[in-house]
Order: C-alpha cells, then sequence, then structure tokens
C-alpha cells in the first residue's frame, strides 16, 4: 500500500471498520495492524515528504482510528509494530489530534542477544542499538508499549534454552520504563519440557516484577522435581550458560539499522 495515498488508506480503513462492527473482527477489541514481516514500503516521493516507514504507517493508523470512532461502537484498540523497519519513532509529526488512547506500539527486539540483559552496557554491538530505540518510545509518555519478545523464536523450534535470569531482570526494566503490556513468542500450549521454567518465571514477573528470583527458583524446583531439585538446578544453570548464544546460533541478532534519526513528536 502506498501509505501516503488518501484514497488507499480511506480503503482500508473503511474495510476494518466494517469488519470490526459487521464482520469477522466484530467480537475483537485489539487488532494487529501490521505490514508484512520484513516487507518494503512505498517510496515515491509523496511517502518519503512524509517521513520514515513509522510515519507512513501511523498516517494509515491514523485514518483507522477516526473511521473507528465514527462506525465502531466499543472502544478498539490498533497495535502497531515497531519492528525492523519501523524501529524508530516517527520523524515528522503527528496530526495534534491523533488518538495515543486507541493506539498500542508493539517493540519487537527480534534482533535482540540473550547472552546479555537487554540494557547491558557491554553489549555494544547489538543490544545497546535495540535498548535506545525502544527508550525513544519511552519518552513520550502518551505512547502505550507493549513489548513482543522472543524467548522462544520461531527458529528455537521449542528447544531447551531457559531465560530465567533474562526474564527476572528485563522484565522489571521494561515495566519501569513504561511498558504496561507484554507477550512472547512463541508461548508452547503443553509439553512444555525445560521451557517450564521461562514460562514460570514470565507468568511470575507479568504479575509482579518485584518477585524474589531465588524464593521463585526454590518454589519452582521443589514442586516440579522434588527430591531431586537441587542436582536439577545445578544442570538449568549449567543449560543455562550453555545456550546463552542460542540466539545467533539458531536465528540471528544485531540491529539494521541506527537510532539516528531526530525525535520530533
Amino acid at each position: 500500500i502506498c501509505m501516503s495515498n488518501p484514497e488507499a488508506a480511506q480503503t482500508f480503513a473503511d474495510n476494518l471498520a466494517e469488519a470490526l462492527e459487521h464482520g469477522d473482527l466484530r467480537d475483537c477489541d485489539w487488532v494487529n495492524v501490521w505490514p508484512f514481516d520484513n516487507g518494503r514500503y512505498c517510496q515515491c516521493d509523496q511517502c518519503s515528504r512524509l517521513g520514515n516507514p513509522m510515519r507512513q504507517l501511523l498516517q494509515v493508523i491514523d485514518r483507522c482510528t477516526r473511521i473507528i470512532r465514527q462506525k465502531v461502537a466499543r472502544p478498539v484498540k490498533l497495535v502497531v509494530p515497531a519492528y525492523h523497519e519501523t524501529l524508530a519513532v516517527p520523524d515528522t509529526p503527528l496530526p495534534k489530534d491523533f488518538d495515543y488512547e486507541r493506539v498500542v506500539i508493539s517493540f519487537f527486539p527480534i534482533e535482540r542477544c540473550y547472552a546479555h540483559d537487554i540494557d547491558a552496557p557491554e553489549c555494544a554491538e547489538i543490544n545497546r542499538t535495540l535498548h535506545e530505540f525502544y527508550l525513544r518510545w519511552t519518552r513520550e509518555p502518551r505512547w502505550q508499549l507493549l513489548m513482543g519478545e522472543y524467548y522462544n523464536v520461531s527458529a528455537f523450534a521449542g528447544i531447551a534454552a531457559p531465560f530465567g535470569e533474562r526474564i527476572a531482570h528485563d522484565l522489571p526494566v521494561y515495566r519501569k520504563t513504561g511498558t504496561r503490556y507484554i507477550h512472547y513468542m512463541h508461548v508452547p500450549v503443553h509439553h512444555f519440557g525445560l521451557l517450564a521454567l521461562t514460562n514460570y518465571f514470565f507468568a511470575a514477573y507479568s504479575f509482579d516484577i518485584h518477585t524474589g528470583k531465588a524464593a521463585l527458583y526454590r518454589d519452582f524446583f521443589t514442586r516440579r522435581y522434588h527430591d531431586a531439585a537441587v542436582p536439577m538446578q545445578e544442570f538449568y544453570d549449567i543449560l543455562r550458560q550453555a545456550m546463552a548464544n542460542v540466539k545467533p546460533l539458531k536465528h540471528y541478532v544485531g540491529a539494521t539499522v541506527k537510532p539516528d534519526a531526530p525525535i520530533q513528536i
């Protein structure tokens, strides 16, 4: 879609509102409005003048929220991805009456490293860049932020990579900097195996960022492994160290763009 094209944006917004009010989305309160994964953005003169890819995407989102307010009875939220090409904040101003209440920015650090915490200064070549992108979103308090983590990204295929230590650090960081919602890809629905530790920590820290890590480990291993709790905790610790670099081994790391666009909101 040429996102600066008013007719195209209007058609998309009308169809979305119709689906929300009378169609397949009539029971939805949150709707992901995402371009293609690793897609291409229009490079016409009008789109280029509009701004960076996120600013172009928000042009369509702005049209959608206006139509939804007119045609849909319930307060639907539109989830917009800050992902790859759209990691950067919009680099030209949004309309003064932009509807921040109906828009959720889902920040996806798919390129991150899991050998380090998200804000670890020593991870200069990877996480520092992604963290800076994230912090730029937090500087505008009107944005509602949703963190989309990757503790079981598709390339992992459910392999045993426990992320309790990362979760215990990163989720409090996200919450304290303004993120209000979080999920991760891809949550297994049965036969958790060793991923049970990741799910246990994710659930606990999603509920309360002040959860005590040591007590949580003790509770998990005692309930799950009973008399074998101590050797199994030692095994998980070895596994955690062995799998620390699973992201570059099975997937990839490294931000493909730099957070050098000026902040103009």
